[in-house]
């Protein structure tokens, strides 16, 4: 009788803990495939995001042939289900997007990640996700390889155009950030240069010299290198540069005196006059812009040399963005910008970066006494900036393959850039999990208009 009673109580706790083992594996279970759920709630926002980026060049990634479709409920929102091949271990899972304000500057992205398992309820795990464009020139000096500087007297710090010109004691500031995407010791080479911002890299600490220094209004006295002023995970994806799509009305070489535009000339949809031209050989010669206008150089720009160079007029329409395929040089006084805002004198370097793989980086060089007032966008060009004597100055930003300074000069970056958006492309500004109840009307209720209402 005892042996019996024994094996019932033997029994019954083994069935026990069967039982027990059965729910724990159970929730195990589930908790790895909540991980899954939000995975793939997280690659549903980034194919939004990859095809919001990818509109700018074609609204198809946009369309029917990646899967997208208008929403039926009048607001103009996109949206997109994925619902087979995606094959789990235990279990199928299924993605669910919408794109409120797809062709706004801030679109809402909602993503829904569902996990279905046999004889189980389905896991779900959704995201809003809020992107707005990115800056194109959110720092002073960034390149895809490596800064460097050579001159013993070169200074970079920020101003804010909208307050006048560049003033130590008046219009001076601490955001002249340096960045590259080089991880390896010797991407930043700071040297004897003073950068009164931060510096950036892809993983390696900046070599500085002896006299340089790395300072910010915080940093205490008697700090050259403020640590906190240097990151080492920066990574920023610098696109080739695209040309203006309106049809260029043609000009010869531009070596003598010229002014653009032209009386009869008829502007662009977007009210742009653009032009293109073989070459720009500026030799005591100046190219005047009196308008908005876009060049687009086939082969080099040479400017400078006594008087030669390019004014940009006070107008209020004056503006001018240059699109060069192979070298530029401007020297002496080549660059005058009189509406003190960089943006109205851009430099854009065309080369692709398949094209520069094989035939190697374009040659941007801004060189002489003079002072300019505007920015550089060559991603796949050698950028230098050579000062001479004390005045040269550059007031703007540069991105480039890479950056070097030689002799004495001063980088004011301009803090106004940071409002200036790149139309290609977009930033998450939140990325946050709802949680509550769909329909509950909370802060972090779910999503459940189409297409989620599939789910919901």
């Amino acid at each position: 009788m005892t042996v019996l009673l024994l094996a019932a109580i033997v029994a019954l706790v083994g069935s026990h803990l069967l039982t027990r083992s059965s729910q724990e594996v159970k929730l195990a279970t589930r908790s790895y495939y909540m991980s899954a759920a939000i995975n793939l709630a997280e690659a549903g926002a980034e194919e939004a995001i990859w095809a919001e980026n990818n509109s700018y060049f074609s609204s198809a990634y946009l369309g029917s042939t990646y899967g997208w479709s208008t929403a039926t409920d009048g607001t103009g929102a996109l949206v997109k289900t994925v619902t087979t091949g995606l094959a789990l271990a235990q279990g199928t899972g299924e993605i669910y997007v919408r794109i409120d304000n797809p062709s706004a500057s801030t679109p809402v992205i909602y993503s829904l990640g569902v996990v279905r398992l046999v004889n189980q309820p389905a896991i779900v795990k959704q995201l809003r996700v809020t992107l707005v464009r990115r800056a194109l020139w959110p720092n002073a000096v960034v390149a895809k390889g490596s800064v460097l500087f050579k001159g013993n007297q070169v200074i970079v710090d920020s101003y804010d155009s909208t307050l006048g010109a560049w003033n130590a004691v008046t219009n001076r500031s601490d955001h002249g950030t340096v960045a590259t995407n080089v991880a390896t010791t010797g991407g930043a080479s700071i040297n004897n240069a003073d950068i009164y911002g931060a510096v950036a890299t892809g993983g390696a600490q900046p070599v500085v010299g002896n006299n340089g220094s790395i300072t910010d209004a915080t940093t205490p006295a008697g700090v050259t290198v403020d640590s906190s002023l240097i990151r080492t995970d920066f990574s920023y994806n610098i696109l080739d540069t695209i040309l203006p799509s309106a049809t260029p009305i043609s000009l010869g070489t531009i070596n003598d005196n010229t002014s653009l535009p032209r009386v009869g000339d008829t502007p662009a949809a977007n009210g742009r006059y653009v032009y293109t031209t073989n070459q720009v050989d500026l030799n005591n010669e100046v190219l005047t812009i009196s308008g908005p206008v876009d060049l687009i150089v086939t082969h080099d720009v040479s400017i400078g040399g006594g008087a030669g160079g390019v004014v940009v007029t006070s107008g209020g329409t004056s503006s001018f963005h240059m699109y060069v395929a192979d070298d530029l040089s401007i020297s002496g006084q080549g660059g005058i910008n009189y509406s003190n805002d960089p943006t109205k004198m851009m430099f854009y370097g065309t080369r692709s970066t398949a094209y520069a793989a094989s035939h190697g980086a374009q040659s941007f060089t801004l060189s002489g006494n003079a002072s300019y007032i505007g920015v550089v966008y060559a991603p796949n060009a050698a950028v230098t900036l050579s000062g001479s004597g004390s005045s040269g100055a550059f007031n703007g930003a540069v991105i480039g393959s890479t950056v070097t300074f030689n002799g004495n000069y001063n980088f004011h970056y301009d803090v106004q850039l940071l409002s200036f958006l790149s139309d290609q492309s977009f930033r998450p500004t939140s990325w946050i999990e709802l949680t509550e109840i769909a329909g509950s009307g909370r802060p972090l209720a779910r999503d459940n208009r189409q297409p989620f209402n599939a789910v919901f």
